[in-house]
């Protein structure tokens, strides 16, 4: 973000480098500072914060900025969780009613909808195109694990 200050006439810029913590951002930006020259160069403030800088330096996120839209009616919710979607990979759709549940759920609490494909091991809701359970290995075709059948079986 750039300022005009016509009475002190300076130009501000607001530069937010987003990255790793620890991953030399800051030292690359003095580095470049230090780099131009003396006469017509600016000040460089450098924010030393314990949280986020870019949530200091007033970005928001793509859920924030959605929910303001909401309130402002430049959209609605619906379209917010369409395009958002599940925000962990704790939670999925239901395939009938369509709202965010649990991801281990095996009924939808709002539709009352059976999963009908899930791993009747550990019980958690499997793709229509998976093979085997992802998390304990257990075939839905012949109900082995796969470490006890071999790879593949």
């Amino acid at each position: 973000m750039i300022e005009y200050d016509e009475i002190e006439n300076k130009m501000i810029l607001k530069l937010v480098y987003y990255g790793p913590a620890l991953s030399g951002k800051t030292t690359n930006l003095l580095l470049l500072h230090d780099l131009l020259e003396k006469e017509g160069r600016g000040d460089l403030t450098v924010l030393d914060t314990k949280d986020d800088r870019t949530r200091t330096s007033g970005m928001r996120t793509l859920i924030e900025d959605g929910i303001e839209k909401v309130k402002s009616g430049e959209t609605t919710l619906e379209e917010l969780i369409r395009v958002i979607g599940p925000q962990t990979k704790h939670e999925r759709q239901c395939d009938n009613c369509n709202r965010t549940i649990g991801a281990k759920f095996v009924f939808c609490p709002y539709c009352e909808t059976f999963k009908q494909n899930f791993c009747r091991q550990c019980m958690i809701p499997l793709e229509e195109d998976w093979n085997i359970c992802p998390l304990c290995g257990l075939s839905k075709f012949n109900g082995h694990n796969n470490d006890e059948i071999g790879e593949g079986g």
